[in-house]
């Protein structure tokens, strides 16, 4: 299994450079949405990896463990090397957690959660930058199994 560090060095000497060309070269050439990509797989490869299921085993008073706080349930919910370390669907399922975190605080604070018919305003108005956003953090996820399978195929 490679460790943190590995996978970043990874993900940003290798797989960034690789997916910027790519993306800016077939998917836009906008400089916002470039750095919105951008943004999605950096914040993937620092934070919202598929290693969040063993996020409960990070010191908690440690800046990562600080980071990985709000994801100590989700790593009890799926084992390591589990659903999160599938390819968009890792993604989604990090992605649900979240939002079902975001329903439960609202629940929590007694505040009115937003109706669908906001939320798909939000949606219809902003589908573009929503689907960079996740093709951001899906390509950072996707770096990440590529080099845990390369060091898995390399025990056997």
């Amino acid at each position: 299994m490679a460790k943190y560090r590995t996978h970043l060095s990874f993900n940003l000497l290798i797989g960034y450079p690789i997916g910027a060309v790519i993306f800016y070269i077939y998917c836009s050439q906008d400089h916002g949405y470039f750095a919105l990509f951008s943004s999605a797989f950096l914040l993937s490869s620092l934070f919202f990896n598929p290693d969040l299921d063993i996020a409960h085993s990070c010191k908690l008073f440690s800046i990562r463990g600080l980071l990985t706080a709000p994801f100590r349930p989700y790593s009890f919910l799926f084992s390591h090397r589990g659903i999160s370390h599938l390819p968009l669907i890792g993604t989604a399922t990090r992605l649900a957690y979240l939002g079902a975190l975001a329903v439960c605080i609202f629940i929590c604070y007694e505040q009115t959660l937003p109706s669908f018919g906001f939320l798909h305003m939000l949606y219809d108005t902003y589908t573009q930058p929503i689907w960079i956003g996740i093709s951001g953090l899906a390509y950072g996820d996707i770096c990440h199994i590529i080099l845990d399978g390369k060091k898995q195929s390399q025990k056997t």
